[in-house]
């Protein structure tokens, strides 16, 4: 699992070239990108094969990280 906070200068960056080299990892299972400025949460996680999901969470909701066995609600991560 890789977690990224993702700030104004390097989002775009993030979002795109680096989900790009990291899908490319075996044996990474999921990718987490918080934006703190927008209090969302935006979640890839490997399916089959070279199949990826993608799941965005708001200030509301709860994600949960299977492989680590974690869950967290998106509001904690703006104390």
């Amino acid at each position: 699992m890789i977690i990224e906070v993702l700030s104004p200068s390097t989002a775009n960056y993030d979002q795109s070239r680096k989900l790009k080299l990291y899908r490319q990892i075996p044996s990474l299972q999921e990718y987490v990108l918080i934006d703190s400025q927008q209090i969302s949460v935006a979640l890839y996680q490997r399916q089959s094969g070279r199949m990826w999901g993608y799941s965005d969470y708001g200030p509301d909701e709860t994600f949960w990280l299977p492989s680590i066995e974690f869950e967290c609600a998106v509001a904690d991560l703006s104390l």
